[in-house]
């Protein structure tokens, strides 16, 4: 399946999910996806848990009107308060936060319904890369379902959900989950 990066960049206000298990090319689709905003003058914020701002930096295309915040170990709370920031001040129009399990305390606070209140308040779009379970491991068809997201939270509130997996001949597909028209 061909992914149409324009559908998930319109409309607004949308929570986006891409989930996979580790190494099959979240961060990459994320950064596709912020290059295809870029080049349609849309600011773009990212929040980086896991790769410096340098290497997020190296492999962007577009590099005008791109807000990258690669701090480590941070609370919701912090990218609320930074998002909230940047829109107003640069009109960003798409927050990217790569890995959603890497924020601070993500097993016990609330963060899917609050990233959710961020798209609805701000108008935004806000794309979170998420780990699948190991569950997918101890099955022979390897397509990732819905249960495969911890946060049930998250799985409820996303407008969108992406999947990324390997196929029998360890190909790389996409999977289009969920979708709310």
């Amino acid at each position: 399946m061909n992914l149409n990066f324009n559908q998930i960049l319109e409309p607004k206000n949308r929570l986006i999910i891409i989930g996979s298990r580790a190494g099959l090319g979240k961060t990459t689709l994320t950064l596709q996806i912020a290059d295809k905003a870029l080049s349609q003058n849309m600011a773009v914020a990212i929040f980086s848990l896991e790769n410096s701002k340098e290497m997020v930096l190296n492999k962007l295309t577009n590099k005008n009107n791109i807000y990258i915040d690669d701090t480590p170990n941070i609370p919701i709370s912090y990218i609320e308060e930074q998002t909230r920031k940047i829109v107003k001040d640069h009109n960003v129009e798409v927050v990217i936060i790569d890995y959603i399990q890497l924020i601070k305390n993500y097993f016990t606070s609330d963060i899917s319904s609050k990233l959710k209140e961020l798209t609805e308040q701000l108008q935004i779009t806000v794309i979170v890369t998420s780990q699948l379970t190991r569950n997918i491991d101890t099955r022979a068809d390897k397509r990732p379902i819905l249960e495969d997201i911890k946060n049930k939270n998250l799985t409820k509130l996303a407008d969108t959900i992406i999947f990324l997996y390997e196929n029998h001949k360890n190909h790389v597909k996409v999977q289009i989950a969920k979708v709310k028209e």
